[in-house]
């Protein structure tokens, strides 16, 4: 193989995280683009481009740690962010957020990596008004609970997080007030639904995206009485 050079990628200083060797032809090549889609997000008013670039930026977080690394060191959390709160709810707007959740959500899985998530100004608070705005949306509402889960299921919560935890749990019991609501007022006859199809796989996806946010809702309320305590 000969001599291999390594580049050792940190966020935070302290060379820890894994080296990559320039052998690995998919991690280099998510490497060099990772700034360029960077780019895009920031500067380009064309949907399709920011599409393609948020698309791709998600396929480079499911390589490797050490690409998600660059792309915190690249700012591209903060990015994300921004995207999130500039796009409405047209459906074009609302795959782009798709994928956005889903890069915050590769980032995340990595421990070290939270932080940068976590340390983004409103950001708890952001994600969990997506909760309320994707409540009749199945599958972004389940994207949406695993970046919250990640944020806000931690024993200790970060500093950050800990000062938006009383506004996420009230959007967060709007959430779960909604849906309790809609369940309660819907004819026993269209609850029903076969084993196997469409309605029942969404059913069950709504049951199960509620119980999470009440496991959210309880997490949030624990950690305010043991600050108040």
């Amino acid at each position: 193989m000969g001599n291999r050079t390594n580049v050792a990628l940190d966020v935070s200083g302290r060379h820890s995280l894994p080296r990559v060797a320039p052998c690995h032809a998919r991690a280099c090549a998510a490497l060099i683009c990772v700034f360029p889609c960077s780019q895009t997000l920031l500067h380009s008013s064309n949907l399709g481009h920011v599409l393609r670039a948020v698309a791709s930026l998600e396929m480079f977080t499911l390589i490797a740690e050490h690409v998600c690394a660059l792309m915190v060191m690249e700012g591209a959390v903060s990015v994300i962010f921004k995207l999130i709160r500039d796009c409405n709810r047209s459906t074009p707007h609302l795959k782009v957020v798709g994928h956005a959740l889903r890069v915050l959500h590769n980032i995340g899985r990595h421990p070290r990596l939270l932080t940068s998530i976590s340390q983004q100004p409103g950001a708890a608070v952001a994600v969990a008004k997506l909760a309320w705005d994707f409540r009749e949306k199945p599958d972004l509402l389940l994207h949406t609970i695993s970046v919250l889960e990640m944020m806000l299921l931690p024993s200790q919560l970060p500093v950050e997080i800990a000062k938006q935890a009383a506004e996420c749990k009230k959007k967060l019991e709007s959430v779960v007030a909604k849906a309790a609501a809609v369940k309660a007022v819907a004819p026993a006859k269209k609850n029903g639904a076969k084993p196997g199809t469409r309605k029942a796989a969404a059913g069950g996806t709504r049951l199960d995206s509620t119980a999470r946010l009440k496991r959210l809702v309880s997490a949030l309320g624990k950690q305010q009485q043991a600050q108040s305590a």
